[in-house]
């Protein structure tokens, strides 16, 4: 998720991206913090009213914008 949200940072066309179907509410839980974390506003997107497809999260740009620091996906151990 964390990858994702940063490549979405590096297009600055893009103003707004879609993460894919999450199958559990807690998948779909940790998509909205880190979306959040990074100054990002979230929409979750009814999968009935999309035929189907499973519920879907969508992220916006915003004013609050800030690329983090550390990234959650940072995996280094401290010395």
């Amino acid at each position: 998720m964390d990858l994702d949200i940063q490549k979405f940072f590096q297009s600055p066309d893009q103003q707004q991206y879609e993460f894919p179907p999450y199958p559990t509410s807690y998948l779909r839980l940790a998509a909205h913090r880190v979306a959040h974390h990074n100054g990002l506003f979230t929409t979750a997107l009814d999968g009935a009213a999309l035929e189907g497809s499973g519920n879907r999260i969508l992220v916006s740009k915003t004013a609050e914008i800030r690329y983090p620091y550390v990234c959650l996906s940072d995996s280094r151990e401290a010395a």
